[in-house]
């Protein structure tokens, strides 16, 4: 909630936490071992995929996980993930289906 509060700047994160960039960088690191951009990264794809297998358009999802573009969040989720979305609703669609869990084709 905090991270999309934020609208998944860092600044933002730091400013309605109080703290300075670098003081938050410094915490999420000591806490995560990661910088806050890549944590901020981690939930943007949680979320984004959440919001795909749940049947959200693209262009919804995009605009939920901050994006303003719905390209430009086809070529970051992309970058992400290895799959642009359209991809990836396929991929876990072949991994749902019926023939698959019953070990047939």
């Amino acid at each position: 909630a905090l991270i999309a509060r934020a609208n998944y700047r860092v600044g933002e994160m730091a400013k309605i936490l109080g703290l300075s960039p670098s003081q938050l960088n410094s915490t999420i690191w000591r806490l995560w071992r990661q910088s806050p951009r890549v944590a901020i990264n981690r939930h943007r794809v949680t979320r984004a995929r959440a919001l795909l297998r749940s049947g959200c358009l693209i262009k919804l999802v995009a605009l939920e996980v901050g994006f303003s573009d719905g390209q430009h969040f086809c070529r970051w989720f992309k970058r992400q993930t290895g799959l642009c979305p359209s991809k990836f609703l396929a991929e876990e669609a072949k991994e749902r289906s019926p023939a698959r869990e019953s070990g047939t084709r």
